[in-house]
């Protein structure tokens, strides 16, 4: 008697525990198919300009975004900085920014061209 009623609970278990094992990975299937979606949603936002770098990833666990299909930050480019300890030259005033009169029009046309060609690469 307990053999035969352990035997069928062991095969009851063992049905459940199927079940339980699809419905499982099901759910995971659908947030991943789900995560997939929201961060292709992001990834055709308003910024593509570096679609080129990422074009070739289909699988957001590959990239290198985080968990919320978040981009990581660039690293802040200073112009105005000359040395690395954050030194500016005394022709500079307090907002970093050259004195008007310290530098000359063929310089500044210089500077401009080099931010243009430094915004553009």
């Amino acid at each position: 008697k307990k053999d035969e009623y352990y035997r069928r609970m062991r095969e009851e278990m063992k049905k459940v525990d199927k079940e339980d094992k699809r419905l499982h990975r099901e759910r995971l299937r659908e947030n991943r198919i789900k995560k997939k979606m929201k961060w292709k949603k992001g990834k055709s936002g308003p910024d593509e300009e570096d679609e080129g770098e990422e074009a070739g990833e289909s699988d957001p666990s590959m990239s290198d975004k985080g968990p919320e299909g978040k981009g990581r930050r660039r690293s802040k480019v200073y112009f105005d900085s000359d040395g690395e300890d954050g030194e500016q030259g005394e022709s500079k005033d307090k907002s970093g920014l050259p004195k008007p009169d310290s530098i000359s029009l063929a310089e500044q046309e210089q500077l401009a061209l080099k931010l243009l060609s430094s915004m553009h690469s």
